[in-house]
């Protein structure tokens, strides 16, 4: 997805639904492993049985910032993830998604700020 989102938005964005679709049919399978007490030693301490993907931060970002925009512009399938769940996915911090927020948005209100001035 990260390679994808350079050149080819809709691949990554569709590498993106999948790994997010992923991840939820994965947690029913990683609570029940969590509740089996022969496996209890072994998955010690994990309390959210929830798959994640750790990604660096500016990939991160950048893939979150792609799915957000999806989602803002409503063109996000019926069905579809919320960005915050694909950040969660990604183990983003919350620092990291403001960050591509404003990394999406800072552009669209410099030309909103410049159009008004010109008016």
């Amino acid at each position: 997805a990260c390679k994808d989102s350079r050149n080819k938005v809709e691949k990554a964005l569709s590498s993106m639904d999948e790994m997010v679709e992923f991840a939820k049919t994965s947690e029913p399978v990683l609570s029940q492993l969590l509740a089996d007490p022969a496996e209890a030693t072994e998955v010690e301490g994990i309390k959210d049985p929830s798959l994640t993907l750790t990604a660096d931060p500016l990939p991160g970002r950048r893939l979150y910032g792609i799915f957000f925009e999806r989602a803002m512009e409503g063109k996000a399938p019926a069905g579809a993830a919320s960005p915050e769940d694909f950040a969660r996915l990604l183990e983003l911090s919350e620092e990291d998604t403001e960050k591509a927020r404003v990394e999406l948005f800072q552009p669209r209100l410099k030309d909103l700020y410049e159009s008004c001035i010109k008016k």
